[in-house]
């Protein structure tokens, strides 16, 4: 699975999010807010 780390300055609301490749998740797309 491939990870993408997106920086505050781009990510939405700038908060940092790890996007996960949606090719290693079946189709799905998952984003995580930085804790």
């Amino acid at each position: 699975t491939a990870f993408t780390w997106v920086p505050e300055s781009e990510a939405v609301g700038g908060r940092s999010l790890i996007r996960i490749d949606p090719r290693g998740m079946r189709g799905q797309v998952f984003e995580f807010e930085e804790a």
